[in-house]
């Protein structure tokens, strides 16, 4: 007997992003689902991309605009990563998880102590999906790349917001985070 309609939603990713968006909204953050761009494809023609979930948590002068990517993967699948370490602090300050986006707001605004980065994890670098049926190299790379094209949007937008409002006593002075987020369902190793 065929896969059963619940197999193939699983399979569209759509059950894994509906939970995703609810766990956000229930912490406080607003946005929506499927954020589309515009870029070069392989063959260098202009192709809509997206990713499934945009949102941000707005905390007084802090946006955090998240940039969520799911992958629903069968429960036999595992994501295999090999190990990384950071080299020196300038190597922590460029791979952090938390980059602020404050440059173009008011100077006094520039003076507060970055507590980041924070080490969520030990630091990881290449990875590869495993599956039942074998591996496929393409996966993660393919989740990883769709955030990072939809970035760019996010950063221009920030520093517009803080440009055209530098004179005025709100968006001025608020600092952008752009965080890209890969959400999957797959075993996650980290090699030793």
């Amino acid at each position: 007997m065929g896969n059963s309609w619940k197999d193939f939603l699983l399979k569209s990713g759509l059950p894994l992003e509906f939970e995703v968006m609810r766990y956000l909204e229930n912490k406080k953050c607003i946005g929506g689902y499927e954020q589309s761009y515009i870029r070069e494809s392989e063959s260098n023609l202009e192709k809509e991309f997206s990713y499934d979930i945009d949102t941000s948590y707005i905390k007084d002068t802090h946006y955090v605009d998240l940039m969520v990517e799911c992958k629903y993967r069968h429960e036999s699948t595992k994501w295999v990563f090999t190990p990384e370490s950071y080299n020196s602090y300038s190597d922590i300050q460029f791979a952090s998880f938390l980059h602020p986006n404050d440059y173009f707001i008011k100077k006094e605004r520039r003076d507060f102590v970055r507590e980041f980065p924070i080490e969520l994890a030990p630091l990881a670098s290449k990875g590869i999906e495993i599956t039942s049926s074998g591996q496929n190299p393409k996966t993660i790379d393919q989740a990883f790349a769709q955030l990072s094209y939809g970035m760019m949007a996010h950063i221009i937008s920030a520093i517009q917001t803080q440009l055209l409002n530098r004179s005025q006593n709100d968006l001025g002075i608020t600092t952008f985070y752009t965080v890209p987020i890969v959400v999957t369902t797959a075993k996650l190793f980290r090699m030793k």
